[in-house]
């Protein structure tokens, strides 16, 4: 695969960046499971979206209400505080490879730059944040959040309850449960690769961590996790009492029915990324990253040198097919300001494609 990145995956601003706007659509994160869209800095942060325009929140597919409509569960948003937000911004660029699933961003300030790459683990839910830093003046120190509430809200999202957290030299972590089409309990934990001062309050989790102006790096983590293990929901759903006299469904679903549900272990499922991540690292971490992302590409790819337009269009096509792409269907988008997350019957496109390109 080639190694240059198209411009149509990267912008630049020659003069800086020193405030987000609302109006800015940033770069797709997305595992087939949790779906959410950066800020300009590589990370969210809380803001009323525009008209037609998404939520800064995370979704997660499968995860949702009971009403008639049942509606997505938003799971809240992550943001950064770093004590050198101050220093001007002189140059700001941020780009997406659409074929390793990497965002980089980065800022000149001053004599000094910040680096940020953000992903989202294609075989995990797992979100990494590495930042590296140099040349910066006065004390150091990044303050990471993650809030867990709705879109439009600061509170818990409606159907999640508390169960309790805790904290350690490295992260903090809070339990839920979350009474939708199912009701299963779920961990979700926030961590750094070095000391921190870590805290939970109320729906909030927080970590700062001290660094070094003049040349560091930190990588923040934040996992979520839940038991809703390998749960179809037809049993939650009425399909069976519908459809119970449907030549081709009716059989199809009582073998569904008859289907053991596994479950997964949330907090087991935290105890071995944390592991995972302080074992092997950040350069680790991002190899997997890009090692699941090339094993996707591998079977279809192509390459174009004398149209690498087309070549940007089709890896970007590609890649928003995969991160969309969930147990279930190929919906709009993991968003429930995307149609409620639903497919529609144009999802065929994208399974055609997929097919096609030897999956």
């Amino acid at each position: 695969m080639k190694s240059a990145l198209h411009p149509l995956h990267q912008v630049c601003s020659e003069t800086g960046l020193n405030a987000v706007s609302s109006r800015y659509i940033g770069p797709l994160l997305g595992n087939g499971e949790l779906c959410l869209f950066l800020d300009e800095h590589g990370v969210m942060h809380d803001y009323t979206a525009l008209p037609t325009r998404g939520s800064p929140r995370i979704y997660w597919a499968g995860r949702r209400l009971r009403p008639e409509q049942r509606p997505m569960v938003a799971f809240g948003y992550f943001t950064a505080l770093p004590s050198w937000e101050w220093l001007e911004s002189k140059r700001w660029s941020q780009s997406l490879d659409p074929r390793t699933g990497i965002v980089r961003t980065v800022h000149e300030r001053a004599a000094g730059r910040e680096e940020t790459e953000t992903i989202l683990l294609l075989d995990r839910n797992l979100i990494a944040v590495h930042k590296r830093i140099e040349k910066l003046r006065g004390s150091a120190s990044l303050d990471f959040r993650y809030r867990l509430c709705p879109a439009g809200g600061l509170g818990l999202p409606e159907g999640v309850t508390l169960r309790g957290g805790g904290t350690d030299e490295t992260g903090a972590w809070f339990d839920y449960q979350l009474d939708g089409v199912v009701r299963h309990l779920g961990r979700i934990a926030l961590g750094a690769d070095k000391p921190c001062t870590a805290e939970v309050r109320d729906n909030e989790l927080r970590v700062t961590i001290p660094l070094k102006a003049d040349a560091d790096e930190v990588t923040v983590y934040l996992a979520l996790t839940d038991d809703l293990g390998d749960e179809m929901f037809y049993k939650h759903t009425g399909w069976l009492g519908r459809h119970a006299d449907h030549p081709m469904l009716a059989p199809v679903i009582r073998d569904l029915f008859n289907r053991p549900v596994t479950k997964g272990d949330p907090v087991q499922t935290v105890h071995e990324l944390r592991n995972w991540t302080r074992k092997d690292g950040w350069v680790a971490v991002r190899r997997q990253q890009t090692k699941c992302w090339e094993e996707f590409f591998q079977p279809g790819w192509i390459d174009l040198p004398d149209a690498p337009e087309v070549q940007a269009i089709w890896e970007t096509g590609m890649y928003a097919t995969r991160t969309q792409l969930t147990r279930w269907s190929i919906p709009v988008t993991i968003h429930g300001d995307a149609y409620n997350g639903m497919y529609f019957w144009d999802a065929m496109a994208g399974v055609k494609t997929l097919l096609q390109a030897g999956h």
